[in-house]
């Protein structure tokens, strides 16, 4: 089956606007303002968070399946996964820092400079970002690649035992309280939609593909009455209370698992008809993730400097939007495409690529090779 799934980019691209919309619902508050359309964002934005993380399950399955059982393949399953994340992560930390600095009076005195910026470079879960506040989630997705590259290590069956225990001790700590700890995060609610993830991979790669209708009708099904549920139940805003995680991932992880494979089970069914321009957002859904709200603090900071009538704001939020996603694409061409690129030209790095070597071996023939022909 290839590895090149266009529903994939499509949710990425789909994903990463929600959160966009729903960040931007914030600032609306903060600036005490609403923007009709937008305010919707707040009723299901963030929940593309949770669609990342099951897709982040479903691509971890789908891509490494035949190196379950082959410890040799877990050195370049772990650089892979290390460049994906790390380097252009670096650079935008590194350019959100430099722009902190010069736009935001007494941002040295920030707590990011008492001991913490080497933690957050690394994505460590002790600390809170000052930069990129969006890095929680990447915590949890190199804990997630940490523990899968420890899966690969077992042979198939064993890696199925392990992931099922691993899902009964997710299931196990939901009846005790949420703290946040390196320990609680290998059972934190959002393990059960990276796990869901691989199981939507696992049942498509076995060719079952024949509930894919059901499935997104039961994902709409779901997501909306869980959302009448919870409102319906709790006198909070419906944000507010998807900060507790047990209910987000009750109310969004399941309607994300059956989207997911709905929509894929679809193409493998010949469906092909998504748009261009929301694959191109799903190319560039993580730098677009990253980007997105250290841009909407400046737009902030300019909007802050202007009077804004209701007119005016409406188009501040579509401007800000606009911003936010076409630098997020921009920043894609110039890092992070760039940076990916490294590893295609070391024969390592697209899915579904004719050849495929051993980065360390490649490493090592371009040097003793270009000695070679001195």
């Amino acid at each position: 089956m290839s590895q090149r799934l266009d529903s994939i980019q499509a949710l990425r691209g789909a994903a990463c606007l929600a959160v966009v919309g729903f960040h931007l619902t914030f600032w609306n508050g903060r600036l005490g303002m609403s923007a009709w359309g937008f305010d919707a964002y707040r009723w299901f934005g963030y929940a593309g968070v949770d669609l990342f993380f099951v897709l982040s399950g479903f691509v971890m399955l789908l891509t490494n399946r035949k190196k379950i059982g082959q410890p040799a393949a877990v050195p370049g399953y772990m650089f892979r996964r290390f460049w994906r994340i790390y380097p252009t992560y670096w650079v935008t930390f590194a350019a959100v820092l430099g722009l902190f600095l010069l736009l935001l009076p007494g941002y040295e005195n920030d707590p990011i400079w008492d001991g913490r910026l080497l933690p957050a470079l690394a994505l460590s879960p002790l600390v809170d970002n000052g930069v990129l506040g969006v890095a929680w989630t990447l915590s949890f997705e190199v804990m997630f690649y940490l523990i899968f590259g420890l899966l690969l290590l077992l042979p198939p069956r064993g890696m199925a035992i392990g992931c099922g225990l691993w899902a009964v001790a997710v299931a196990g700590a939901w009846a005790f309280p949420q703290e946040k700890s390196a320990l609680a995060m290998l059972v934190s609610p959002f393990c059960a939609e990276f796990l869901a993830g691989c199981l939507m991979a696992w049942l498509i790669t076995r060719g079952v593909t024949g509930y894919r209708w059901g499935a997104i009708l039961g994902a709409v099904i779901w997501a909306g009455s869980g959302i009448g549920i919870v409102s319906w139940t709790h006198d909070l805003p419906i944000d507010h209370v998807m900060a507790n995680h047990r209910i987000r991932v009750l109310v969004w992880g399941p309607p994300a698992a059956l989207l997911v494979y709905g929509l894929i089970a679809c193409e493998r069914r010949g469906f092909r008809r998504w748009p261009r321009g929301l694959l191109v957002l799903g190319d560039a859904s993580y730098s677009i993730y990253l980007t997105h709200f250290p841009m909407m603090v400046v737009s902030v900071l300019v909007a802050m400097q202007i009077h804004r009538t209701p007119l005016l704001h409406m188009l501040w939020c579509l401007l800000t939007f606009t911003v936010c996603v076409g630098g997020g694409w921009l920043w894609y061409r110039v890092v992070e495409k760039p940076l990916l690129g490294v590893l295609t030209r070391r024969g390592e790095a697209v899915p579904g690529s004719p050849t495929r070597v051993a980065w360390w071996k490649n490493l090592a023939f371009s040097f003793w090779g270009s000695r070679a022909t001195r």
